[in-house]
């Protein structure tokens, strides 16, 4: 299975835990594995450090005769479109990070008929794409709003949709962030198929509202993680201040610790994605002060 992929973000020298522009995350389906006729709730992470907002484009496509599958249903039941605002009062109160909404989430459910391809393919991959653009920098996002309301989505834009390397490379870097995932659509026994890692924060600071942290010190996260199937667990670090140590930290005797080291004073956010390297994943987040 294909673990999260950052096809298009901001770059630079800094550290990779370090998070300074708008950025997806992670895209968890819950389930990962689903059956026919069950419902996955799809949710996009969205990191926006700078608070200006942003678009995300949620779409799946289950690859048919080279396009998505999907394109057989009423456009205006497909692809997704979420606003994430940060009002300008949001901005000017401490404490906005802890009400800022990060995530974009849509349920989907897998249609009965899927279960005709099984003869032919089983387990059927599904890929998940999410788009989130600061507003006015993605015309994709017009041309599906658009689409939406005609209830009709010409050839270019089904194309586009089922192949994103088409365009991603006319995005700009900043402000833009395209990322895919990967959902598996198959008839195993409910105790068979792939489920997210669980996790429980271990460290005392995490039971405070907000996170608080000298500058120039340093904070353990450290986490409880187990797998329902058995697999690796491993957590990806992120931060909009301060550093981690390692951004990928790999689980030991069912637990990832890893330390922010942190200088000057702020609020920001942490991060830990936890992927279990077959499909599965699950997020973290909480909101920091340096003082």
């Amino acid at each position: 299975m294909i673990a999260l992929t950052l096809l298009a973000c901001g770059g630079g020298d800094r550290h990779p835990s370090v998070v300074e522009d708008l950025r997806i995350l992670s895209i968890v389906a819950d389930p990962p594995e689903a059956a026919p006729g069950e419902s996955v709730d799809i949710t996009v992470l969205v990191a926006d450090p700078k608070l200006r907002g942003s678009e995300v484009l949620i779409w799946t496509c289950g690859m048919y005769e080279g396009e998505c599958a999907e394109s057989l249903m009423p456009f205006a039941d497909w692809p997704v479109i979420t606003t994430l605002e940060v009002p300008l009062r949001e901005r000017e109160l401490a404490g906005f990070y802890s009400r800022f909404a990060e995530q974009a989430q849509v349920t989907r459910t897998v249609p009965e008929d899927t279960e005709q391809i099984f003869e032919y393919l089983n387990p059927i991959p599904v890929a998940l794409y999410a788009l989130a653009c600061e507003p006015g920098l993605c015309p994709i996002i017009e041309d599906v709003r658009a689409a939406q309301l005609e209830g009709f989505a010409d050839s270019d834009l089904l194309e586009r949709l089922s192949d994103p390397s088409l365009w991603m490379y006319k995005l700009p870097m900043d402000g833009v962030s395209l990322a895919g995932q990967q959902l598996v659509i198959s008839s195993s026994l409910p105790e068979l198929r792939n489920e997210n890692p669980i996790f429980e924060a271990r460290f005392p600071e995490a039971f405070e509202p907000i996170l608080r942290v000298p500058a120039g010190g340093a904070l353990e996260v450290a986490f409880f993680t187990d797998d329902p199937n058995a697999e690796k667990v491993y957590g990806y670090a992120y931060t909009t201040i301060g550093v981690f140590e390692e951004r990928r930290v790999k689980e030991e005797d069912n637990g990832i610790r890893n330390w922010l080291q942190v200088t000057g004073v702020g609020e920001g956010r942490l991060y830990m994605v936890f992927e279990d390297r077959d499909g599965g994943s699950a997020i973290w987040t909480q909101q920091i002060e340096v003082y």
